[in-house]
């Protein structure tokens, strides 16, 4: 492991820049952050605890031009990298020392995004992202008439709800998306039900517009080996992928994706080492196929 130390206005930050040696190295924040002119604009990270997600974020740009919107105190123990924190918690506390409600800690947030400008950050992370749809249901609720409904409506028709919720969330996205080159989330997972019994199963929490609006997600593991050794670095399944080159091969349009269903190591720089070298899908590892 090789420490990484640069003095980024008059802190010393430190990564860990472990990567394998056939894996591209971080390019600096003043360059593209993806290989080959590549825009990965949405990703999205769910998986368990301690899977690796935040990590991962934080990973993509290391330093001061990464913000995080940290909900539950997981990105405190990075802080060594340099990047900037907002603790959520704490400034609500400071805010509203009585306690505060789901929406009005989405208010805060919501005009401190609108505040940034674009380019001022690279990469921008919220960490867990159920927290702000929480809020987003009750901002609705309190001024229907914004969003072209009644009270009534908001009270007996949840499909008008839900609708509108969508729509509203996903001109946020799109929001934030545009002030920074990787907009980032990470998502809890929860159990599936079918009935009144769990079925064994669980999926990534929050709404069907964060998948719609993903460029790459990612459902990241690090189970242990048949000795119980839990690796260093997280696998992934890849839900959802956006890279991919785009070919006429024999007169017709081809899709050719650039990851695997699966990721041996997922970092970022393993993902900029496959675009720089996608796999082949006749002959995929098997670490690169999708494990259920």
């Amino acid at each position: 492991m090789v420490q990484v130390k640069s003095l980024t206005n008059g802190r010393t930050t430190e990564s860990d820049n472990s990567m394998s040696p056939d894996q591209p190295p971080m390019p600096p924040p003043s360059t593209t952050l993806w290989p080959n002119g590549r825009k990965v604009e949405v990703i999205g990270l769910t998986g368990d605890f301690g899977s690796g997600k935040t990590i991962f974020g934080l990973s993509i740009c290391p330093g001061e031009k990464t913000l995080v919107y940290d909900f539950e105190k997981s990105s405190s123990a990075y802080q060594s990298l340099g990047f900037d924190r907002v603790d959520m918690a704490d400034e609500m506390l400071r805010r509203l020392p009585k306690g505060y409600k789901p929406v009005d800690l989405f208010r805060w947030w919501y005009d401190h995004i609108r505040s940034i400008k674009p380019g001022q950050y690279t990469v921008i992370m919220v960490d867990p992202i159920s927290e702000i749809e929480a809020g987003i249901v009750e901002y609705i609720s309190e001024r229907p008439q914004e969003f072209g409904l009644t009270p009534n409506q908001i009270r007996n028709s949840a499909g008008l709800m839900w609708g509108k919720m969508k729509d509203f969330w996903k001109s946020i996205l799109q929001d934030i998306a545009a002030r920074c080159e990787t907009f980032v989330f990470t998502s809890h997972l929860r159990s599936v039900w079918k009935g009144n019994a769990p079925t064994g199963k669980k999926s990534a929490k929050g709404k069907e517009t964060l998948m719609e609006l993903a460029s790459l997600y990612l459902w990241m593991d690090r189970k242990a080996d048949e000795k119980g050794n839990v690796p260093d670095v997280p696998a992934a399944n890849v839900l959802k992928s956006r890279l991919a080159d785009h070919r006429f091969i024999d007169g017709e349009l081809k899709w050719i994706d650039l990851l695997p269903p699966r990721l041996p190591k997922a970092t970022p720089a393993a993902i900029r080492n496959y675009i720089l070298n996608p796999p082949d899908f006749s002959k995929l590892k098997p670490s690169e196929r999708f494990v259920e």
